[in-house]
Formats: structure tokens, C-alpha cells, sequence
């Protein structure tokens, strides 16, 4: 039964292997390991792989195993299986196979040794599965890697490979620049030598946890260590690479320099004082209102509008029911909306109406300008800004000013010279007369909105000029044929003029910006046609030619060198070819050039036109890269000459093929970035989009593809919200200059989740060559939402906490490096005892740290000086007020920052703990006193009177004898033992509230023997002191602590010749008592178990002397007499601490 029961089982089990086998993508297999791998079972997945079916290969039926796999990869597969099985362990290789149909495949095969009970080698058990797929997207991958290498290099963010050991292999530019390394130099470190040593642990544990895990770690911040040794705040993120076996090969880290970000925040948090001054101080009025109106805050600039001298006269006060505010600003406030407005301010209606008393009158213009605040978004309107400014004398300047225009506009119009008045956009507003007549037009109203910068007269560099609004003169060629071309305005000249021009911008007084541009013109024509007749001197053709950095020469008609420069000369001459040319054929000149060349020559004779061309040369066993240039001249109508160019460009080829080959190393990493990415063409139209772009527009790439990012869709806008125009746009700013944009922080608008964002953008220029003008561009966008609203938050809770500061309920104390005090709050004045300008500038440790404390709290600042704050960022002091008594404060401390990150200070919120830490102690010593005579009256005196009732017991059921007199004995001695006890407890009354006092210790010891020699006559006692007149800080009951452990010398001591020694001496920064007798001793288990109260073995004394002992802050231990023979007597060593050094 049982074997049927077996075999069923097995076929179960077998049926379930055979099912898996069917469903598994691959062939699973057992084969002999010899030389043909012979099959003994093969699943028939192997048809799907090979195209072979698995029969073919069973027992070599048809073809063995070993004649499929590739015959330049045989070796390797039977060296790697052969490993596995001599180490018993499994294998893993990738290999190829020749299908049915002659087409190489990728498989990856996994297997391993079975052996029998004796360890013999049966046969191979294994998958093979077919990976051609992976392997073909890994070469695809490795064929786009070299695009990415320019991005490396060119990357604002720091990019680091180390190997699995932190050893760096490659850096680019951008982290060398941060850290300060070149690449050789990081190649001979690890990221342990650059990473401060507190960081070391926590990125162990990120590697771990999340590297090693998942391949990929999430976004932390650290530190790292420039070769100067100054530090700089990174975030960083990394990711493990794998090679092509699977292995971890090495880690890729961005690293974002966050130092900006991080003085950015701390701007915010220095800016609250600023804050708080710019509303008292501000010159301009300002005033706080409720949702209602009413006034909760006014500074003195708008007192001083209101005419009253205090802020009491007009809290309350509603602007509702002023009858100064117009009736749509009152709607305005009803509404909660902002609104900005000029209006009169008649005193006379605050008279009449008795709103406030005002020692103002007259009229006066207002300019006023109302925010409502919200701590969010998402909160309601919880008050309104408002902001008065008295423009009265303003508009009396207005008006003189106007007058002052009509003045200058009359002399505008008589100027000799032309003079134009241009807008900030460049549009002509205003044109006098001379320069009407240089324009051709008879009406100023001809070219008013006529836009420079949209004149093909205006060479580029000007243009750009006038966007900056710098003044600048310069010469220029105006052409009126363009002018009709492009219709610009309707002109009565033709032909070409030359204009002196000088730009001037236009603006207020001081350092206000300009407000528009005056152009003044000049018809220097014949001025300019003079000078040209001098320029076609056949010496200034020469010379220009001699001064040429690039090689040149000169060939005529008959294709011979005429002319060379210095630099062809010294060309040919590093080529090892002879440099004096001149006569000489172009073919002999140049061995190198074939018969395309001179056809070249002979179409720019014949054409005349520039060729330009790039070759490829075998010089010798050099083989270089040209850029040849052929300019036909001109003489008579005929080309007489070609002058040609040749530029080296051997260096350039070779560093864009290696920049090519990096390329495609970095694309993975871009695509795995959580930084995004925009690749646009010379025209600004998106060419490809990483994810994180996707992400964060909230468009596929598809939808981005060949649009402008301002034909997206998606608004963009600046930090605070306002429409950003398109010449704003970080690309169009790169496509204009040709240079990197600044990173600025941009609003977008999310497509997808229709939600706001805040991105940080910057658009570079790429280029592959040296000097080669950019071709195509790139946009990185970095998502900073919820960084971007932290640091709102953040600004928001300083407002909040700044309003509540003078009423907290904490000391706030501000030190500087050396510990002298620059800020303290009320609550900190109040507990030390002093005002406010007597702590400033004071030493906090030397005045108010008790002494024994000052070395300690001075290595406290100095670790937070030192940025190592982390074990002292919260802790516990005593501090001394005016009157010299200590309070007990529980501190939060922190360094100071300034805006390059040094450490300028420290800062510590504290709270007076000194009564809650009484009450501990006090409830602490109690319940331990309780504890103790509980134990006492539940144990020792528990133990005497059990004692007592057992000895009447035994005399109440027996006749009196005299032989029974020892149960009275024990009755008495019981009974007295139990008195004792009761007397010793009675004796600690008041003990815990007993002040400390300056206590002479021989004085005390005196006491404590004569009583001790009354009590115990039969003892030999003998006192050596080794100090005079040693004082301890102590009380009454120290008497209590000595007498108890010279009575247990008595108590336990049962030789004939009992004795206890007491000897005083002094011990670093205390005294010594010592007190040795020759009694039975203390075994060595039993001298743990006296200090415990939970395994105490009786009596009261020594418990007692512990309990004594901890109010001292004294100390006891015991001791053998002799030492390791506890049976030869025991000695009682107890510590004091001394007041004063009295031996």
C-alpha cells in the first residue's frame, strides 16, 4: 500500500516538473560532461531556440550540443562549466549558437553538477535560455553611449564612476571644478578621501540598503572635501552599472553643488530681523489691517501721515468707513483683492467726522498700494498690507517737469543733427526734423513704431546693444533699397549712405533704470567713400596676408605658388616637406593632393566661386585632416588668383571621434536622471526628451517632438508668477548669445496633472569641435516644487515665530565664536537677573557657567564652532544668576551660518528646569528612603519579632525549667535588635532636607569613636590620620554613614581579639576613611550583593550608609584585608570630596 502510495507521489511530482517545463521560455536539460555534451533529456523548448528538434540531440541522435555553439566560444563554455563543477557550485554563461538557420543567437545557460551520496559526478542539470534580444538592446546601448560623452563633460552638475571599492575612475569638469582635483589626481583616491569621516557611516548604509538592493539609491545630501580643505553641501544620487555578465561593475553619482540653495535658505532665515526693521523703519507708511479694515499695525512713517504721535490713536480704526477711501477701494477690501490707487487726503474730513485726532491739515496726495496676506495658497486672506507714501511734493515735480519737456522738445526740433527717441522695445516714438531728412520721409508720424531692431540696416552687434541700453557710437552702411524690399516706411532717398551714430540711454536721477534710448545720426557718405579709395593698396594685401595665423598661399592661372605666409611655411616644415614653394607647382608642393584637387582648382577659375572642402591625407606615416578654403581674385572683371586657406583640423577630427565613442556611455544615465533633459536643433525645436522632462512638463516626448518649447502649450512664467515673453525663454536666450542661460527659477503650468510647478531651467550650447559654432542645444529642468514651497513655508513660519519671539517662553541666547553674548531674548534677561545692555558682550562661560563646569561647556562650543554639534545639540546646565544661584536649563543648541558657510556663532533656546529637576530628585530620594525602610520593617524586624513569638511559644508549651533560660535570651536579644533597628530608622528623620555645610572630618571622626568605644568596649580601635584638618561638604548625618560601617566591624567580628583600624588620608580632590578589622570577612559573592537592596542579606547599617553616601556624591567599596582572603577580615574604603585643600 504504502509503495503505490509512493509511486503515486512520484508521478504526481513528476507530472507538476514536466508541466513547469513545458511553461518555462527555454530548454531545461541533463547531459553527460564529455566532449560532445552529450543529451540524456532535453525539453522542447530547444526547438524555439535553435530551430533543431530536442530529439535530434538525445544521445547525439542527429547532431550533438557541442556543434551548435559557436566554434570561437566552445573553449569558453566547457572552461566555465568545469569550474562550477570542480568547486561544486552553479554556473552562468553567455554564449552563442548557430540555428537551423545559419543565424547566430545569444544564450545564456545556468546548470549545475548532480552528484551521488558518494560525491561522484552523474551528469549536468540546467536551463539554457535565449537572451539575443538583451544582448542586441546592450549593443545598441553601447553604440548610442559615445552621443552622451559631450554631455558629461559639458554638464553643470558634477558626474563621478567609482569602482566597487570607491576607487574614482573617471570625473568630468564640472566636479573636478567643485572639488578642486584635476582627473589624475581623483584617479589615485577613493570617496572616502573627499568625504568628510561623519558622512562615511551613512552612505555605508545607503549603499546597502538601497544601491545594492534596488541598483539605485534616492537623493541625499552630504558634504565634500575640497583639495584646500574647505567644505562644500552636495546632493548627490547614484546608481550601480552592471557589466555585460551581470557583475556589478562599477557606481555612477550625479552631484548637484547645492552651496547656493543652502545660502539661499539661510538668506531667508537672516532676512527675518531685516524684515522686522524694514516695517519700523521703513520710510514709507505701512499698516497692518484685519479682514475687516481695521488697523492692527501702523509704523511711524504712517503715523506721521496720520499726524498723530501714537500707534494706540489709531488701532481700530476702520479704512471702511473713512470717507478718504474711494468707494471701489472699499469694495476692493470687502473682496479681499489687491488693489493699487492715487487719491487726496482731506484732514478736514478726519476733523469733521472726530475718526481720530490728527495735528495734520490741508490736503495731501496719497499713493496707496493694498496686498492681502495668507500664510498659503490654500488658506484664506487673514490680513491686508497696506502701503501709504505722501507724493504731494512728487506731483509738484511732475508738473515742472512737464514743463521742463516742452522746453527740451523745442530744442529737439531745431538740432542740426538727427535725433530719434526710442522705446524700450526699440520703436521710434519721437524724430526730429534733420533726421526725418536722412530717413527720406516728410512726416514724423512716417516712422514713429518703426522698430530698429527689426532694420537689416542695424548690423547685430548694435541691436544687441540697444536691448542692453548701453551707450555706444559706431559707422554703419544704411541701404534705402532695403528699406523698399521689406516695405519698412515709404522713403523718397535710394542708395546707400554711411551714418555716424551714438546711442544714449535715457533715464532718471541716480541709479534708476533707463527708461528709453536717444539716437543721434550723422550723413558721413562722403567721409567714409574718401577713406575707402585708400584702402586698395596692394602692400595692405601683402601685409594682411603675412599677418594670416592659418596657412595660406597664393596660386595663378597656371596652378603655381605665388605667394606663402609664415604660418603655411612652418606647416609644411612640421610635415617634414620642403617650405620654399614659391614657383613651384601645386602638385609638387603638395605630394599628398590627387587628381581631385586640380579639378577643384579649376572650377573656382572657371566658376568663381569659394570652394570649401575637407580631406583626409596620407603624409608619410602620418595620416592628417585638412579644411581647405579656395577664394577666387578678381582683376579686370578676370580671376587672376586663387588665394588658399588650409586649416589643420587633425586634433579636432580625433577628439570628435573620441567624443562620439563616448556617447553612448551616458545616454542610460541621462534617461535615468531624475534631472531633465531637452535636446533641440540650431532652430529650437525639441529633437528628443528624457522621462524626467516628460515628467515634469507633463507631455509625452512624442507630443514635444519638432516644437518650441512656447508652442507646447504649457505657460511659462517667472518665479513670482508673471508672463515670461519668449525672449525671456532660457533656449532663446542661449540661441541669441550662443552661451550658457543663468539658472533662474521658472512657474510651468504641468500639462498632464494641470498642477503649477517651479523648475529650475538653463539652456548650453553643444558643440563637438573647438571654435565650432553650436548646432544643437540643450534645456535641463530641474523640478524644485517642494524644495520651492518648503522654503515659502519656511519664510512664513519666520514671520509667525519673528511676531512671537519677545513673548516666548524660553531663554534665546545668540554667542559668537568666542562665546561672548550678541543677542539675548526677555525670558533670558528675566532668569540671569540682569537688563538686556548689561549681558551684551559679556563671556557666557566666565560669567555665568560655574567653574567647575567651564572646561566642559567650553569643548560644547567649540565641537558646535567646529560643525561637530551632533552629541551636544541638546543637554543639560547649570547656570548662575546675579545673585549667585545656580538655575538648572535644558538647552537646544546650534551653529551659525554665514552666507559662505562658515560657522559665525552659536545659538541655543534653553528652559528652566530647576524646579521640576527638585521635585525628581526629591520624589527620587524619597520613594528610595521609603523603599529602604520598607524593606527594613518588612525584613530585619520581621525577622527579630518571628523570633521573639517562637522562643514564648516554645516556653508556653513546656513547664518553666532552668535549662529553657536561653529562649528569654533570644527573646531579649531579638527584642533589642528590633529597638535598634527602630532607633536607626528614627535616626534619618529630616535627612533629606538637611543643608550641606562645610563638615571637619577629625572633629566628626572624634565623635563617632567615643561613642563607638561605649557601645563596644571589648573592641581594640586605633585611628591614623595622614592629613590636618580635612573639610568635606557634608551634614549631621555623616556621624550616621561612619558609626554604621564601624558597627558592622563589631557586629560580625567573633575573635578573641577583635580590632578595627581607621586611617584619614588625602586622594586626588578628596579624603580617604579606611576601615579595616580582623573580623570573619565578606565572601566574595556576597560583597555585590550589600550594595543591591533586592538581595540584601539584613540589617539596616550598610543600606543606610550608601543612601547617605549618594547625597555627598561620595563614594563606597569593599575590599578584602588581606587581599584574595576574605576570611582574614574586611576593609570599608569611603571617598568624600574636600571644600578646601586643608593638609
Amino acid at each position: 500500500m504504502d509503495s503505490k502510495k509512493c509511486e503515486r507521489g512520484h508521478e504526481e511530482i513528476d507530472k507538476k516538473y514536466r508541466t513547469l517545463v513545458d511553461n518555462i521560455h527555454g530548454a531545461v536539460y541533463e547531459c553527460a560532461m564529455d566532449k560532445h555534451w552529450t543529451m540524456h533529456w532535453l525539453s522542447d523548448g530547444i526547438e524555439d531556440i535553435s530551430g533543431y528538434p530536442a530529439s535530434d540531440f538525445i544521445d547525439n541522435k542527429v547532431r550533438s550540443y557541442n556543434s551548435i555553439i559557436h566554434p570561437d566560444d566552445r573553449s569558453y563554455v566547457r572552461q566555465e562549466v568545469e569550474h562550477g563543477v570542480e568547486h561544486n557550485c552553479h554556473f552562468a554563461i553567455d554564449y552563442r549558437i548557430i540555428d537551423s538557420e545559419g543565424e547566430i543567437r545569444w544564450v545564456e545557460e545556468r546548470g549545475k553538477g548532480v552528484r551521488n551520496e558518494r560525491g561522484v559526478l552523474q551528469y549536468l542539470s540546467g536551463i539554457i535560455l535565449d537572451v539575443t534580444d538583451r544582448v542586441q538592446a546592450q549593443k545598441r546601448v553601447k553604440r548610442t553611449e559615445h552621443k552622451y560623452r559631450v554631455l558629461f563633460e559639458t554638464s553643470l552638475n558634477g558626474i563621478a564612476f567609482t569602482d566597487m571599492n570607491g576607487h574614482f575612475i573617471e570625473t568630468n569638469r564640472a566636479f573636478q571644478e567643485m572639488i578642486g582635483y584635476t582627473n589624475d589626481e581623483l584617479s589615485q583616491l577613493t570617496y572616502h578621501d573627499v568625504t568628510p569621516e561623519e558622512y562615511h557611516e551613512k552612505e555605508q548604509i545607503i549603499y546597502n540598503s538601497q544601491v545594492i538592493d534596488r541598483g539605485y539609491s534616492g537623493l541625499y545630501e552630504k558634504e565634500y572635501i575640497r583639495k584646500d580643505g574647505s567644505r562644500f553641501p552636495a546632493r548627490i544620487r547614484t546608481w550601480l552599472l552592471y557589466r555585460s555578465d551581470g557583475s556589478p561593475w562599477c557606481i555612477a553619482a550625479v552631484i548637484y553643488d547645492i552651496t547656493r540653495e543652502k545660502e539661499r535658505l539661510k538668506s531667508i532665515e537672516e532676512s527675518e530681523e531685516r524684515f522686522r526693521s524694514l516695517f519700523n523703519e521703513s520710510p514709507i507708511g505701512m499698516e497692518i489691517l484685519d479682514v475687516e479694515g481695521k488697523i492692527v499695525r501702523a509704523n511711524e512713517a504712517a503715523l506721521e501721515i496720520f499726524g498723530v504721535d501714537s500707534e494706540e490713536k489709531v488701532l481700530g480704526f476702520s479704512l471702511l468707513e473713512d470717507p478718504n477711501t474711494p468707494d471701489y477701494v472699499k469694495e476692493k477690501i470687502r473682496n479681499r483683492e489687491p488693489v493699487s490707487y492715487e487719491s487726496e487726503f482731506d484732514y478736514s474730513l478726519v476733523r469733521e467726522r472726530k475718526m481720530y485726532e490728527t495735528s495734520k491739515s490741508g490736503v495731501v496726495n496719497l499713493e496707496t498700494h493694498i496686498t492681502p496676506l495668507r500664510m498659503d495658497n490654500e488658506s484664506d486672506i487673514e490680513r491686508f498690507m497696506v502701503q501709504i507714501e505722501n507724493i504731494t511734493e512728487r506731483k509738484q515735480a511732475l508738473k515742472a517737469l512737464e514743463k521742463s519737456q516742452e522746453r527740451f522738445f523745442a530744442l529737439f526740433q531745431q538740432s542740426p543733427i538727427g535725433i530719434e527717441i526710442l522705446d524700450d522695445e526699440g520703436c521710434i516714438i519721437r524724430a526730429n526734423s534733420a533726421a526725418q531728412e536722412i530717413f527720406g520721409v516728410s512726416d514724423e508720424e512716417d516712422i514713429i513704431g518703426f522698430n530698429l531692431l527689426k532694420d537689416p540696416n542695424t548690423p547685430e552687434h548694435i541691436k544687441e546693444k540697444i536691448r542692453n541700453r548701453e551707450p555706444y557710437r559706431f559707422d554703419s552702411k544704411f541701404d534705402f533699397s532695403l528699406v523698399q524690399k521689406h516695405n519698412l516706411y515709404e522713403t523718397s532717398r535710394e542708395g546707400i549712405v554711411y551714418l555716424e551714430t551714438l546711442i544714449t540711454p535715457l533715464g532718471g536721477t541716480g541709479n534708476s533704470e533707463p527708461k528709453g534710448i536717444m539716437i543721434q545720426l550723422q550723413d558721413v557718405t562722403e567721409q567714409i567713400m574718401a577713406l575707402k579709395a585708400l584702402e586698395e593698396s596692394e602692400e595692405k594685401y601683402r601685409t594682411t596676408l603675412e599677418a594670416m595665423d592659418d596657412p595660406m598661399h597664393v596660386i595663378d592661372d597656371n596652378l603655381r605658388i605665388t605667394l606663402t605666409n609664415p604660418a603655411l611655411r612652418k606647416w609644411l616644415e612640421e610635415l617634414g616637406l620642403r617650405s620654399d614653394i614659391v614657383g613651384v607647382r601645386v602638385t609638387n608642393a603638395f605630394p599628398f593632393l590627387d587628381e581631385t584637387a586640380i579639378e577643384e582648382y579649376r572650377q573656382v577659375f572657371q566658376a568663381g566661386i569659394v570652394h570649401k572642402t575637407r580631406e583626409r591625407n596620407q603624409v608619410g606615416q602620418r595620416t592628417i585632416y585638412t579644411e581647405t578654403t579656395k577664394v577666387p581674385v578678381k582683376k579686370g572683371g578676370q580671376i587672376v588668383h586663387i588665394l588658399t586657406k588650409i586649416r589643420d583640423i587633425t586634433k579636432q577630427q580625433r577628439d570628435q571621434r573620441k567624443l562620439l565613442r563616448s556617447e553612448k556611455r551616458y545616454r542610460t544615465l541621462i534617461k535615468s536622471m531624475d534631472l531633465g533633459f531637452l535636446f533641440h536643433g540650431s532652430d529650437g525645436k525639441i529633437k528628443s526628451m528624457n522621462p524626467s522632462a516628460s515628467e515634469i512638463l507633463g507631455i509625452t516626448e512624442k507630443e514635444g517632438l519638432n516644437s518650441k518649447i512656447q508652442e507646447l502649450g504649457i505657460p511659462l512664467r517667472t518665479e513670482e508668477g508673471n508672463r515670461l515673453p519668449p525672449s525671456k525663454i532660457p533656449l532663446n536666450i542661449c540661441l541669441r548669445t550662443g552661451k550658457p542661460s543663468k539658472d533662474l527659477v521658472y512657474q510651468i503650468q504641468n500639462k498632464q496633472k494641470n498642477e503649477r510647478r517651479w523648475v529650475i531651467m538653463r539652456a548650453v550650447p553643444l558643440t563637438y569641435l573647438e571654435h565650432e559654432e553650436p548646432s544643437e542645444f540643450y534645456t535641463t529642468i530641474r523640478d524644485i516644487t517642494d524644495r520651492y514651497r518648503a522654503e515659502r513655508a519656511l519664510r512664513e513660519e519666520r514671520d509667525l515665530a519673528q511676531k512671537y519671539l519677545d513673548i516666548a517662553g524660553s531663554i534665546m541666547v545668540i554667542l559668537d565664536p568666542d562665546g561672548h553674548i550678541e543677542t539675548i531674548n526677555d525670558k533670558g534677561c528675566s532668569i540671569l537677573g540682569y537688563e538686556e545692555k548689561e549681558l551684551i558682550g559679556k563671556n557666557w562661560i566666565d560669567s555665568f557657567i560655574p567653574r567647575k563646569l567651564r572646561q566642559s561647556i567650553r569643548e560644547v562650543l567649540q565641537s558646535l564652532g567646529n560643525g561637530n554639534g551632533e552629541d551636544v545639540e541638546r543637554m543639560e546646565n547649570p547656570i548662575l544668576t546675579k545673585e549667585g544661584n545656580e538655575r538648572i536649563v535644558e538647552w537646544r543648541n546650534s551653529p551659525l551660518y554665514d552666507g559662505e558657510g562658515n560657522i559665525t556663532g552659536v545659538i541655543s533656546s534653553g528652559i528652566d528646569i530647576t524646579e521640576r529637576k527638585k521635585m525628581e530628585e526629591n520624589l527620587r530620594t524619597a520613594a528610595e528612603t521609603a523603599n529602604l525602610y520598607l524593606d527594613v520593617m518588612g525584613h530585619d524586624i520581621r525577622n527579630d519579632l518571628q523570633a521573639i513569638i517562637m522562643a514564648v511559644d516554645i516556653l508556653r508549651d513546656q513547664p518553666a525549667k532552668s535549662k529553657d533560660d536561653h529562649f528569654f535570651d533570644t527573646i531579649i536579644e531579638a527584642s533589642n535588635d528590633a529597638t535598634h533597628l527602630i532607633q536607626k530608622v528614627n535616626s534619618m528623620r529630616g535627612f533629606l532636607f538637611a543643608p550641606l555645610r562645610e563638615i571637619s572630618l577629625s572633629d566628626i571622626m572624634g565623635v563617632v569613636l567615643s561613642d563607638f568605644k561605649a557601645s563596644y568596649p571589648y573592641m581594640d580601635v586605633e585611628l591614623i590620620k595622614k592629613v590636618d584638618s580635612p573639610i568635606v561638604e557634608a551634614d549631621d548625618y555623616l556621624y550616621n554613614l561612619l558609626m554604621n560601617l564601624l558597627e558592622n566591624s563589631a557586629i560580625h567580628n567573633n575573635k578573641s581579639n577583635p580590632y578595627v583600624r581607621i586611617q584619614i588620608e588625602k586622594l586626588g580632590k578628596g579624603y580617604e576613611i579606611s576601615i579595616i578589622d580582623n573580623g570573619s570577612g565578606i565572601p566574595e559573592s556576597k560583597k555585590e550583593a550589600i550594595f543591591d537592596s533586592n538581595r540584601r542579606y539584613g540589617g539596616v547599617g550598610i543600606p543606610q550608609a550608601l543612601r547617605i553616601a549618594d547625597k555627598y556624591g561620595a563614594e563606597i567599596s569593599i575590599h578584602d584585608r588581606i587581599r584574595n582572603q576574605p576570611k582574614q577580615g574586611t576593609e570599608f574604603r569611603i571617598w568624600l570630596p574636600k571644600v578646601s585643600d586643608g593638609d
